[in-house]
Formats: C-alpha cells, structure tokens, sequence
C-alpha cells in the first residue's frame, strides 16, 4: 500500500495521524496537572513549615531594652516569649562577662505613644520594677529600633515531656 493510499483509507475511516497527536498533547497536559498541583502544595506546606516563628515588634523592641542593659553579653539564649496584647513576657539566660550564667525574667508593657506608635509603660526585671527615667531614654530610640526592627525569630517552644527534653540534650 502506497502512503496516499494509506492517507486515504485512514480519512476514510476518520481518523489522522494529527488526531493521535492531539490525544497524547492532552494526555501530556492532564499529567503535567497530576502531578504539579501536588507537587506545588507539598513544597508550600514544607516550606511554611521550616519557617521559624516570629513575634512582633513588642517582642523585639523588649529584646532590644534586654540586648541594651547587658555591657558584654557574651551569649544570650532567648528560652520562651509571651506575647500578650499590652505586654510581652521574656524568659532568657546570659552569660557575663566573668563567665557566670543567669536566668531573668522580664515584662515589659506597652502603651500607645503619638511621635512612635507605642512606648514602654513599665518594665519588671526580676520583680523588680525599672526606674522611668531609663524608660525615658529608652522610649526615644524606639522609632530608630521601629525603622530598623532587629531579629524577631522565637524559640520553639519547650515540651513538657522530660524524656523528649532529654534526647534534646543529646
């Protein structure tokens, strides 16, 4: 059979080689939709899931107070953040200067404040509330903490299981 004959048995019969082209373009596309919308929301879902937490600017202006009062941290471990809607509850450890390692706690409340959008109201530091005048000072720099926000990473928070603290450890 010659190929014009062949052409013309296959327009009889009604069917192309351009019409078995068409069905496999159409089997290619709906594959390509098969696999890449799964494809495109399991790399969301990990994506948003290996992105760290992070807190407001409350916490990162009372992480910015605490960074202000230490001369030489030579580390300083954040262990949990409580953001509330006035006030922000900071857990952390530093080690000084002389290599001791102490454990504070800080509150810090906010109020709204008109030249920045909020101020410190009062500051407790191992119940032990901090002068207004160094809250004073302080307040002024916000709106240069404000423009340039520092790092507003959180820890993850701590389990209440010992034994997953312990392989932590580990």
């Amino acid at each position: 059979m010659t190929t014009a004959k062949a052409g013309k048995v296959r327009a009889a019969a009604g069917s192309s080689p351009q019409g078995s082209d068409k069905g496999k373009k159409r089997k290619k596309s709906n594959l390509r939709y098969y696999i890449g919308i799964p494809a495109v929301l399991i790399a969301g879902v990990v994506a948003f899931g290996l992105m760290p937490i992070t807190g407001t600017m409350k916490y990162g202006i009372c992480r910015t107070f605490i960074e202000k009062r230490y001369t030489y941290p030579i580390y300083m471990d954040i262990i949990s953040v409580l953001e509330r809607e006035t006030d922000v509850r900071i857990e952390y450890t530093v080690v000084n200067e002389f290599g001791d390692t102490m454990f504070h706690t800080i509150t810090c409340v906010y109020r709204p404040d008109p030249v920045s959008t909020m101020a410190l109201a009062s500051v407790v530091l191992d119940r032990q509330k901090i002068e207004q005048a160094e809250l004073d000072t302080f307040n002024r720099t916000i709106p240069a903490v404000l423009a340039y926000p520092p790092d507003l990473k959180v820890p993850m928070p701590m389990t209440e299981d010992l034994m997953n603290l312990w392989r932590q450890q580990r």
